[in-house]
């Protein structure tokens, strides 16, 4: 019943996920092959079990499920070739609400009928999981980020690997102080944003590691650092926005490294090409194909010690994207760049090159497809919601990837969008891609989604009262034939 990202007559609010791991997991020890005591500091410790009936379709009898929880949590897995046998999971989800006499759906309720900055403070006091950024503004001129949810107090490293389960004293001590948190009130720039990017800089009192997106929130405050009397059109522009910042670093060190060689002709106009893109993921464009393909190419040639032992089931993190752009520019000879099925000594300039050349093959096949561009590379769809084929809509025709602003990918992205200007009285636009009922055979059914492919916007209204609000049916005839206004 709460609104996650809306505005009231005063107050405009939004919300991005934050990256922050809130999962540790530690090594159990059992005392034998019984699996009924654990060693914890020098002691051994029955498990609390926790009994779950499964009914399963097509069985007279259920399943009992019986999961031993230990002073870490749960032991969720006990088959023996599993990676995760015997570790006990330490997950923030299963820790009771922050404050006893709230819950999240309070948090959106309250942020619903907030007036000022003090009431959207206390209104995320109660906010634990998932972690997100919520943005606000007011009529009054405030604008605010917090950075809401609970996290706990780590050592430096704590939680990157599997930790010892034998000692009590690896559990994690509490949590940050609400007061602690991350937030930003009133900057001097007179703007905030987020984009699921890192939470702080590098002075922040606690260590705190996850997942963040490293490119879409640099420039987007970029294009807001430089933005003057803006308008809700400009934002608009800018949420439709498909400029790739990943392709802007990355692509001046793979040219550089790559104009010494010689070309075919055709690939040498496909280099200029690439020279003169201007670095936005539109539709219609041919050179986010042939960026995407070489960088992914050279990606994989870069890191293939890491792709080799995840064939030998020894899983690792994948080095992060700007990693490599780094040792592109600093660091060309590293070892790194060395193909190892090879016996030669490669550094970076041999690995663009090769990387060039295999996705130029591979291209050349996918352009005997008439038409081929970018839009069809990506193939975005929007799958029905229990992925029942043909009850979705397929091959959207709009501009954005996974690292612009609007960070669209083959099936996932930005959906509600939403602008609001906080005159008086407020006024607001948004856009959803898909209509407000489930059956395909309504013309509601794919509501919106063309509007929204396009970067258009509906202007949104706050009525006072239920009573106020126009009935759309009565609103709107449907020609039972070809379904159009």
């Amino acid at each position: 019943p709460g609104v996650l990202i809306g505005f009231n007559e005063a107050t405009a609010w939004g919300i991005t996920n934050v990256g922050h791991d809130v999962l540790d997991w530690y090594r159990i020890q059992w005392t034998d092959d019984t699996r009924t005591t654990y060693r914890l500091d020098g002691k051994a410790v029955e498990p609390e079990w926790v009994t779950d009936t499964i009914w399963v379709n097509g069985q007279a009898e259920p399943e009992i499920v019986r999961t031993p929880w230990t002073v870490f949590g749960p032991v969720v897995y006990d088959q023996p070739e599993s990676g995760y046998r015997d570790l006990a999971m330490r997950w923030l989800a299963h820790d009771p609400p922050r404050l006893p006499d709230t819950d999240q759906i309070e948090v959106f309720l309250s942020l619903m009928r907030n007036t000022g900055l003090e009431t959207y403070r206390e209104a995320l006091r109660g906010f634990a999981i998932p972690a997100s950024n919520i943005v606000y503004a007011n009529q009054a001129g405030d604008v605010a980020l917090t950075v809401t949810g609970q996290f706990p107090l780590r050592q430096r490293g704590q939680g990157r690997l599997v930790q010892n389960g034998t000692k009590s004293e690896a559990l994690w001590p509490g949590f940050v102080p609400f007061d602690h948190i991350p937030r930003s009130v009133n900057p001097e720039r007179q703007f905030v944003a987020s984009a699921n990017q890192r939470s702080t800089d590098t002075d922040y009192p606690y260590y705190y590691y996850g997942g963040f997106a490293d490119y879409r929130g640099r420039y987007l405050n970029r294009r807001l650092d430089s933005m003057q009397n803006v308008r809700p059109e400009d934002f608009m522009a800018l949420q439709h926005d498909a400029h790739n910042l990943l392709a802007e670093e990355a692509l001046p060190q793979m040219l550089d490294l790559l104009k010494q060689a010689e070309l075919p002709a055709h690939l040498a106009s496909r280099l200029e090409q690439l020279r003169n893109w201007d670095y936005r993921h539109t539709s219609e464009s041919i050179e986010p194909v042939f960026f995407q393909m070489w960088y992914d190419s050279l990606y994989r040639y870069t890191f293939d010690e890491v792709y080799a032992l995840q064939q030998e089931e020894r899983p690792l993190l994948y080095p992060e994207n700007w990693r490599l752009i780094e040792l592109l520019e600093t660091a060309r000879q590293d070892p790194i760049f060395d193909d190892q099925s090879t016996s030669e000594r490669e550094t970076a300039l041999e690995m663009v090159h090769q990387a060039f050349m295999a996705s130029s093959q591979a291209a050349d096949l996918l352009l005997e497809t008439d038409g081929y561009d970018w839009n069809t590379h990506r193939g975005s769809s929007i799958p029905h919601l229990a992925r029942i084929p043909g009850m979705g809509r397929s091959s959207l025709q709009t501009d954005g990837w996974k690292y612009a602003p609007n960070a669209l990918s083959a099936t996932f992205g930005p959906s509600w969008r939403m602008v609001v200007s906080l005159e008086d009285p407020i006024r607001a636009w948004g856009v959803l891609p898909g209509g407000s009922s489930g059956n395909p055979g309504s013309p509601w059914y794919d509501y919106g989604i063309d509007e929204w492919s396009k970067g258009e916007y509906f202007e949104l209204y706050l009525y006072p009262e239920a009573a106020a609000v126009p009935n759309p049916y009565q609103q709107l005839v449907f020609d039972n034939t070809t379904r159009q206004k």
